[in-house]
């Protein structure tokens, strides 16, 4: 009987929970996300979030940063977008 681990769950947890292209640095970019977001309504607060943590892992998680680039500026067009809409109905009240 081959007793070899074929699956660590300790080990598939921590990457899971604390992968290495978020928690480097002093604060793991979970925790900037929730204490930057966390007066945010909903999507203002997933438009926020995912253009930080696109930002914090784009020279860390692979070879392709320009793509984690993209996606942060996909998701901060629609954090403008928001706001402009917003504005938009504002000034249509007045």
């Amino acid at each position: 009987m081959n007793d070899k681990k074929i699956f660590d769950l300790a080990e598939y947890d921590e990457r899971v929970e604390h992968p290495a292209h978020y928690t480097h640095g002093k604060i793991e970019c979970l925790d900037a996300i929730d204490s930057a977001t966390s007066s945010m309504p909903g999507n203002v607060a997933v438009y926020v979030g995912n253009v930080m943590k696109y930002l914090w892992r784009h020279h860390r998680k692979h070879n392709r940063p320009l793509e984690d680039l993209l996606k942060a500026k996909f998701y901060f067009d629609k954090l403008i977008e928001h706001y402009a809409e917003n504005e938009n109905k504002n000034q249509q009240k007045d």
